[in-house]
């Protein structure tokens, strides 16, 4: 049987898919709600720091960009430029290079 977490990590493969089968569909709370819920869960297994809840910050963005959200965009692609400035494997810090 697969654990939960497992099942987790492809609950937030499929709501990526999702947001972004409503992103196409223009239906931007949908599309919005399923990218959050993707970012929630991924923190929630692998801290923000994590190479795939950067992913999904990142996706998070692109979605409010997309709607025309400039303003929660800038703030989520900052949010990811902090963390990606602060990963430079020192410190026992990971290193994304």
């Amino acid at each position: 049987m697969v654990g939960e977490e497992t099942q987790d990590i492809l609950k937030v493969g499929l709501l990526t898919k999702i947001a972004g089968n409503y992103k196409k569909a223009e239906m931007e709370s949908e599309c919005v709600e399923a990218s959050q819920e993707a970012l929630d869960l991924m923190k929630g297994l692998s801290g923000e720091k994590d190479a795939q809840s950067c992913r999904c910050l990142l996706n998070l963005a692109s979605v409010y960009q997309h709607f025309e959200k400039e303003e929660l965009a800038r703030n989520l692609y900052a949010q990811f430029l902090a963390l990606f400035d602060s990963q430079n494997g020192e410190n026992g810090q990971q290193d994304w290079s």
